[in-house]
């Protein structure tokens, strides 16, 4: 797994991608899920650095919200799954993240 955040001057971190990737007993590649994250404030943004995937500010604004991607992310989830994440940070983040929607 992995999810991708900008951070604003304030040194919070805004979500703006999430994606998981299984595989099989061999790490074969078998399936992926994918979402961009809609900003909590769009003027927040700079937009160049944000779409460095080529994406456009309109995809991102368009997308789930973050609550909204989470929800995907566990409906695409198989019970068995194991998660890996792409580095322990990103661990981290996505658990703050977490916590946000569960503060609300």
């Amino acid at each position: 797994m992995d999810i991708e955040w900008i951070e604003i001057d304030d040194q919070t971190r805004h979500p703006t991608q999430i994606a998981a990737m299984r595989v099989d007993e061999e790490w074969r590649f078998k399936n992926m899920f994918y979402t961009r994250i809609r900003p909590l404030d769009e003027r927040l943004y700079t937009w160049d650095h944000v779409a460095y995937t080529g994406s456009a500010a309109e995809d991102f604004l368009s997308a789930p919200t973050l609550e909204e991607a989470v929800n995907l992310l566990n409906d695409w989830l198989q019970e068995d799954d194991v998660l890996c994440w792409w580095i322990k940070s990103n661990l981290k983040a996505f658990m703050e993240f977490i916590g946000e929607i569960g503060n609300k």
